[in-house]
């Protein structure tokens, strides 16, 4: 299957690659896809007066949904909100000369803006909460901040497991996969091997592994330990998700 120019071009010079922190005021951040189907995209904007100044992106996927997302953003500065909401996913299909078998990358860009668009409308309703669940999260304001941080209880608990099991080598997996009653579901194992794409963060000589997509969906997500009478059980404090189910380990972003 061969790409158009445009795809091409995208795809080796992708526009407006990057992130903005989420609790920048006037920043709406959509997380669509699911990692099963190989597609990920976050895609951010940044609005001042009703107009959206900046917006960026995030894509992990094939050509044409890194072309999408890329021309998404391109649309999206300039655009008042009201506009913005207005770009459809044949717009980029036909700016793109998209085949067939690649439309599904236009309709992950359309529902990107979607989402970042909802997230924006809702801010000033949890800026605050949201604020102080980034703080919880990390101390760390640099852009460089782990994607994910450890609670003491978590931290004392991971080495407590570490020293029992013997583990010598590798560190903490910390991921998200699909399925589970809300869509999404939270993995946690050790594991003595690293990719070239994952990202390792060590805290007080744990190492802590994410691979590049679960990433996106675990932006500023806090690991706990709470104990309870069958022993304790890790939880992830995620900001990212909008809906988690009882158990803890599913959740929908």
């Amino acid at each position: 299957m061969a790409y158009s120019e445009k795809v091409v071009d995208h795809f080796n010079n992708p526009r407006n690659m990057g992130s903005f922190k989420k609790e920048e005021d006037g920043v709406g951040t959509g997380i669509v896809g699911a990692p099963e189907c190989g597609d990920v995209m976050k895609l951010q904007i940044k609005v001042e007066n009703d107009t959206i100044v900046d917006a960026k992106f995030k894509t992990f996927g094939c050509g044409s949904a890194i072309a999408s997302s890329s021309l998404a953003t391109e649309w999206l500065k300039g655009k008042t909100v009201e506009e913005a909401g207005k770009i459809k996913n044949t717009d980029i299909v036909q700016e793109l000369n998209l085949p067939p078998v690649k439309i599904h990358c236009s309709v992950l860009a359309e529902d990107a803006i979607k989402a970042a668009l909802a997230d924006y409308q809702k801010e000033p309703t949890r800026s605050n909460d949201r604020k102080e669940r980034t703080m919880d999260a990390t101390t760390n304001t640099d852009a460089q901040a782990p994607v994910i941080t450890l609670s003491d209880a978590a931290l004392k608990e991971v080495k407590r497991l570490i020293n029992v099991q013997g583990i010598e080598e590798g560190g903490l997996r910390l991921g998200v996969k699909g399925g589970g009653c809300s869509g999404l579901s939270y993995t946690i194992n050790f594991d003595d091997k690293i990719g070239q794409y994952d990202q390792v963060y060590e805290f007080d000589g744990v190492k802590v592994i994410v691979d590049a997509k679960s990433a996106i969906y675990l932006q500023g997500t806090q690991l706990d330990f709470q104990k309870d009478l069958m022993g304790g059980n890790f939880k992830f404090v995620n900001p990212n998700a909008n809906k988690t189910c009882g158990c803890g380990e599913s959740f929908s972003a």
